[in-house]
């Protein structure tokens, strides 16, 4: 029977044949897709010769051999095809374990298979992404805790590109049970109704609004919660006034806070608290800025490099392809090429609404467009060499630099050894001194 196309093909391997259904039966009503369900190693190895699945789930034990060796038979495909490996033992005690690519891959230790595969599933087959013309919403559930209270709106999870099923319903008025129902689940968005959710978004930026009329009582988490809030109001309904007003509040804020605040207290508490676009937005404001004061450029300059940062990856909506900054990283070389053009425009893609942003300032534009690229040239879009760069350039492109590395987890010394390594041109030479002082705390005397 030929599988239909327009459906992910899901690939079971498990030789107990009730775990094997009772995967097929759960997944079924996680996403939309064909499934084959195989026993052993030689099947598998059969039917990988004639199809090409979108996901495999392969306990370690299939008859004669391994799933590490379904693995490794699948060549070149195993870049491409997402691999869900499964035993009752600890991963580090599975020989060829070490084959196994993590990273980009799940182990999951029985008997904990069932209640947490469904997660997992969504995340590599679930498309997040929603088409312009769709007639739904897309909201995270941090922004829908927001209010504190249960929006009465429809509330629907995506389980395809042209499925929703509602989730609860307008009468639903217990927030903390959906809120709890949504961590149990693992669900990170959800959906509403285009015009409820234009609602929603206008009644989030007018609570933001009024909790920041009182700064000095405004905690941080509601000035973090403001730029997630620009993000998806922008990409959703444009700009307005009221949009523009929360952007010149965080960025009053932002100026203030580094003024008066350690830069390291305010990063700590900005680290992870959002997905990767929201976080690195934060982030690089902050670093921004203090390398902007650090260089006593004037509070009007200022400005103008935190308002680069907290819009420079706008045109994105997925967290994954926001943080590619390499071209030639297995993470860009595997994507397609209208996926490959959006990495690449997406700083241009930006102009396409710049003039709804109202931030025609030529300073601006520039920091944006040069955010990817490097000293050397191997940068994008346009292979600029340091020498092309001005300095107002560089420090924005330095900043992007500390943010990115600052949310991978890499320590400051660590962070200034490889941007001395990579960013050597004259032009960085002042900033890499600005960053002596501004991370003066984290850096020996050497570094």
């Amino acid at each position: 029977m030929s599988q239909e196309k327009t459906k992910p093909l899901i690939l079971i391997v498990e030789d107990e044949e009730l775990l094997r259904s009772s995967m097929q039966i759960i997944l079924e009503d996680v996403v939309s897709s064909n499934f084959a369900a195989i026993s052993t190693y030689e099947e598998a190895a059969n039917f990988l010769k004639e199809q090409t699945p979108d996901l495999i789930i392969c306990d370690y034990y299939i008859g004669s051999k391994t799933g590490i060796d379904l693995y490794q038979s699948l060549g070149k495909n195993k870049d491409e095809i997402p691999f869900i490996l499964m035993s009752a033992f600890e991963a580090s005690s599975l020989e060829g374990i070490e084959y196994f690519n993590l990273e980009k891959n799940i182990f999951l230790q029985k008997p904990n298979v069932i209640t947490e595969i469904d997660d997992h599933v969504r995340n590599f087959l679930v498309n997040d992404s929603i088409p312009e013309n769709s007639s739904y919403g897309k909201i995270s559930k941090h922004l829908l805790g927001i209010l504190g209270v249960m929006p009465a709106y429809d509330i629907f999870i995506k389980t395809s590109d042209t499925k929703y099923i509602r989730l609860f319903d307008k009468e639903e008025s217990d927030f903390d049970y959906v809120m709890s129902k949504l961590d149990d689940k693992g669900i990170r968005y959800v959906y509403m109704g285009r015009d409820d959710f234009n609602s929603f978004l206008l009644a989030v930026v007018a609570n933001l609004l009024s909790k920041m009329e009182s700064p000095q009582s405004c905690e941080e988490s509601i000035y973090l919660s403001s730029i997630e809030s620009i993000h998806t109001f922008v990409q959703s309904l444009g700009i307005s006034p009221e949009i523009m007003k929360l952007a010149d509040k965080h960025v009053h804020h932002i100026i203030d806070s580094v003024k008066h605040n350690g830069l390291k207290a305010l990063l700590m508490k900005m680290i992870n608290s959002r997905d990767y676009i929201f976080s690195h937005s934060i982030v690089l404001s902050y670093i921004s800025a203090a390398f902007a004061s650090e260089l006593r450029w004037s509070d009007g300059n200022i400005r103008k490099i935190i308002k680069a940062a907290l819009v420079h990856d706008l045109s994105l909506d997925d967290h994954n392809l926001a943080q590619i900054d390499n071209l030639s990283s297995p993470a860009f070389l595997k994507l397609d090429r209208h996926t490959k053009k959006k990495v690449t425009h997406h700083m241009n893609d930006l102009f396409n609404i710049w003039t709804d942003l109202s931030l025609d300032d030529e300073d601006v534009k520039k920091m944006v467009i040069v955010h990817h690229e490097l000293p050397d040239g191997t940068g994008f879009p346009r292979g600029l060499t340091g020498k092309q760069m001005t300095k107002t350039e560089a420090t924005f492109i330095i900043s992007h630099f500390f943010a990115d590395r600052v949310l991978r987890g890499e320590s400051i010394v660590t962070i200034v050894q490889e941007g001395r390594e990579l960013f050597i041109d004259k032009n960085f030479k002042e900033l890499f001194d600005a960053a002596h002082i501004i991370f003066r705390n984290e850096l020996p005397a050497s570094a």
